[in-house]
């Protein structure tokens, strides 16, 4: 019988970013020592507006059925607690996009700036080719992975 996983099977290294409906921490698996970033939803922040409770259903449920996409961040599980829900998601070292043409004031003309609108453009062709409409094209929802491949994230006004 596999056992569900819970969040005391992770130590939180750092914070990694807050939203409007909760926070993102780096986790490292006790037992594997895997990194992963855990989106956590504190319960009693959700409304009993059938509206936001039908958000978070609706982003868990496309982020498993993108699990096979090169261009959308994978969950790897999801569970609870008492006080929390949790999505359990691969960690992506390389941040957000946003900080990246921060940190350059802007994306080069040429290649780079090729390179990043030809990922977006087949992240949101998948999404199209899965009856999927990504409604919240930002830079803040777009995470490098270590190589410096996009996944996009934030599925939750997706439709």
């Amino acid at each position: 019988m596999e056992t569900k996983a819970s969040i005391s099977d992770f130590e939180t290294m750092c914070t990694l970013g807050k939203g409007s409906f909760g926070t993102v921490n780096l986790v490292r698996h006790i037992k594997t020592q895997a990194l992963f970033a855990v989106k956590i939803i504190e319960k009693s922040r959700i409304s009993s507006s059938t509206k936001q409770i039908a958000h978070i259903i609706n982003e868990r449920d496309i982020l498993k059925k993108l699990a096979s996409s090169y261009y959308c961040v994978h969950i790897s599980d999801t569970f609870q607690d008492e006080v929390n829900l949790y999505l359990l998601m691969e960690y992506l070292p390389g941040g957000e996009l946003i900080r990246l043409i921060q940190k350059n004031r802007f994306i080069q003309e040429g290649q780079d700036l090729k390179f990043y609108v030809a990922e977006v453009i087949a992240g949101v062709e998948y999404l199209h080719g899965q009856n999927i409409v990504y409604r919240d094209l930002k830079p803040d929802n777009i995470l490098l992975d270590a190589a410096g491949h996009i996944r996009l994230i934030d599925f939750g006004f997706s439709k």
